[in-house]
């Protein structure tokens, strides 16, 4: 019985790791083989992946990154990686390559090798990206989005294309097609109204609204862009986004806009959106609004004080009394009944100058109104023929995988 006991201590003694001491003594090879022997212990492989990071052996890279496979312990690996990052050097990056490029390898230990290259190796990491980039479907956010923001960041402007292609493919995981979005933006992809108005989808009201804004900028497809923005306008749920919607319209104005904007001014409930609709609805306004400028003069005061001027100021440019006859006098009307209620003296007066100027000449009418401050708006035709759209140079096959006409550079 005395000689198990006296065996058990010395048995328990043969199955622990190896000491730090005995390691310390162990050649450059002999570390390497146990870093990468999946049957020897874990935290032995890791302490020898540190001792050879410490000496940098960098010769002995090339053994370590077999702890690198799928099957093997992951820990193992993400300190190898550590490893070769403090080892520095064409050898060790050369096997982080190798890291990234296994198939089947947990994405975060890719990741991490990515990360790696992005800092030490930028040369390895332009090549490796957009090849890895065919797949970015099937990596985690965090992988795949990274991928997508370092294309700007070496002005990789040859790949491009994926940008647009990730950022308008509803497939694609959210915070992936964001980062898309960045990116093509930083591009100033010739195509990025495609990757705004594919977002316009979005469920933040914040990422809708930021698409609905840059949409008003200049140069963009008017018939393409204008009935969707109208759409925005007239149904999204979030009054910051309809307001960014008619704020872009500016740029695609006319007066196939006004049923939208009657509309938008007599039913708008967010105080910003209305004011957007309003602010367009002036350089717009005929005498087809007249109606619902009068309806809003009878709802004065629901309105701000600046709000009611703008509608009188509309209501002096449509003018010209000989040509509206019954329409007209509704018009005076209203702006007597205006300044007889108000309860703001500058409206009172404002209505008084308007009915002034209504009975005036129309050229003396427009030399009084010549000053007043008035929103620039970019006409255009809506029946203008919607452009060719532009030709990505990158598509998806049937298996959802990301597939070029012509590889860059082939």
């Amino acid at each position: 019985m005395r000689t198990a006991i006296l065996l058990l201590p010395l048995a328990l003694l043969l199955s622990t790791p190896a000491t730090a001491a005995r390691l310390k003594k162990m050649a450059d090879p002999d570390l390497a083989a146990l870093v990468a022997d999946p049957a020897a212990d874990e935290d032995d492989r890791v302490d020898a992946a540190g001792l050879l990071a410490e000496r940098g052996a960098t010769g002995m890279a090339g053994v370590m990154v077999a702890a690198c496979q799928p099957a093997d312990a992951a820990n193992v690996c993400e300190h190898v990686l550590t490893a070769f990052e403090g080892m520095k050097g064409d050898a060790a990056m050369a096997q982080v390559e190798l890291v990234l490029m296994t198939e089947g390898l947990d994405d975060s230990l890719r990741h991490k090798a990515l990360t790696i290259l992005t800092d030490l190796d930028r040369e390895r990491a332009d090549v490796r990206v957009p090849e890895l980039l065919r797949e970015y479907r099937s990596f985690t956010s965090g992988f795949a989005a990274d991928m997508v923001a370092y294309l700007p960041t070496r002005d990789l402007d040859q790949w491009r294309d994926y940008t647009i292609l990730i950022a308008t493919d509803p497939d694609a995981k959210r915070r992936v097609r964001l980062i898309a979005l960045e990116a093509a933006e930083a591009f100033e992809h010739p195509a990025l109204h495609d990757a705004w108005l594919s977002l316009l989808g979005d469920e933040d009201r914040r990422v809708r609204a930021r698409c609905a804004e840059n949409l008003g900028g200049a140069g963009l497809p008017n018939a393409v862009v204008r009935p969707t923005l109208i759409r925005v306008a007239r149904t999204d749920q979030a009054g910051t986004v309809r307001a960014a919607a008619l704020h872009s319209l500016r740029s695609y104005a006319g007066p196939h806009l006004l049923p939208l904007l009657h509309e938008a001014v007599l039913n708008e409930q967010h105080p910003v959106a209305w004011g957007r609709a309003m602010e367009l609805l002036e350089p717009l306004a005929d005498p087809s609004s007249i109606p619902t400028l009068c309806q809003l003069l009878q709802r004065q005061h629901k309105l701000a004080s600046e709000g009611v001027i703008r509608i009188i100021h509309s209501m002096v440019r449509i003018g010209e009394p000989d040509k509206l006859e019954v329409t007209d006098h509704d018009m005076a009307t209203a702006l007597e009944v205006l300044e007889a209620n108000a309860s703001s003296e500058r409206v009172k007066a404002e209505a008084r100058v308007a009915i002034e100027l209504l009975r005036k000449p129309e050229s003396q009418r427009a030399q009084a109104i010549s000053g007043w401050e008035m929103l620039e708006v970019h006409l255009v035709d809506p029946n203008e023929p919607a452009p060719e759209p532009f030709q990505l140079g990158v598509g998806l096959d049937a298996s959802g995988r990301a597939v070029w006409a012509q590889w860059p550079g082939e």
